[in-house]
């Protein structure tokens, strides 16, 4: 069924094209042509944006534009977010798992949808995102918070969202009786153990290092940040800092670090979407 969608959402696709205006895509993960988020904001995004991409292989791009009038002519926005969806092949052909969020500044509407990789189920996340992240700021035209709370929110109901539970085990369990069901406690129990220590240990590090004096001043509650002052490029590494602030005084420790470049990547073929998402307006 779910190949059936999707080629009939590449057959839509295919003659809409033919009525509709695309943006060039840029080189980041956030496009934003209709000028709503500022700098500082998108830094952030694209940074996060790049971390979806590099370490949960999950391609994710955020739109903004004018009005819907301008490209898409008569369609709505559910037909023009998949359609673009499709021009760009957000994602890969092996996971299917791109992500686009589609914001038509003048018409007040969101478009998120996925990728073909994600189940029906995952419409319940993306409404979520959009109604609770995403409209709540921009009702009070936070359009910069808005966008930056629905990427977090893409992050922590969708890539990274906890799998839900299955009949497996439970099957196992009652087949296999008390004995290995004592077993699984035992490896819970070890695994609930390990947790707490690696929490404990942050904790602990953290008040030590809170606990240190400032070099200027003399007082604790030191506060420690990193930040990226340049992106690296296939060519070249890129560099950072790590900030040491203590808030008694303001003396800030800087230190530099180096960000290893980055490495080609593969072509590979981009993913599909039928269409599965929400739309919210403001």
């Amino acid at each position: 069924m779910r190949r059936i969608l999707t080629l009939l959402a590449v057959l839509a696709f295919s003659s809409a094209a033919q009525a509709q205006t695309y943006p060039e895509r840029t080189e980041s993960g956030l496009n934003d042509f209709a000028n709503i988020v500022n700098s500082i904001t998108e830094a952030r995004i694209n940074t996060r944006l790049a971390e979806y991409a590099s370490e949960h292989d999950t391609e994710v791009a955020v739109v903004t534009l004018s009005s819907l009038q301008f490209y898409a002519n008569d369609s709505s926005i559910e037909e023009y977010s998949n359609a673009l969806f499709n021009q760009w092949a957000l994602g890969n052909d092996e996971t299917n798992k791109g992500i686009l969020l589609l914001v038509f500044r003048d018409d007040r509407e969101v478009r998120l949808i996925v990728g073909d990789g994600y189940d029906d189920t995952i419409t319940a996340q993306t409404d979520l995102i959009v109604s609770n992240d995403i409209l709540p700021q921009f009702r009070d035209s936070k359009y910069s918070e808005g966008i930056e709370y629905g990427v977090d929110g893409i992050f922590d109901r969708v890539i990274n969202a906890p799998e839900a539970p299955t009949q497996s085990v439970e099957s196992t369990q009652s087949e296999t009786g008390e004995g290995s069901s004592n077993t699984l406690y035992y490896i819970l129990g070890a695994i609930g153990a390990a947790i707490a220590g690696i929490i404990g240990l942050n904790r602990r590090n953290a008040a030590k290092f809170a606990a240190q004096a400032c070099t200027n001043c003399g007082k604790t509650g030191l506060q420690k940040s990193r930040e990226v002052l340049r992106e690296p490029t296939l060519e070249e590494n890129g560099a950072g800092e790590t900030r040491i602030t203590c808030p008694a005084c303001g003396h800030i420790d800087v230190t530099p670090y180096t960000i290893s470049k980055r490495t080609p990547e593969k072509a590979e073929a981009g993913g599909t979407s039928s269409g599965s998402g929400s739309t919210g307006k403001w």
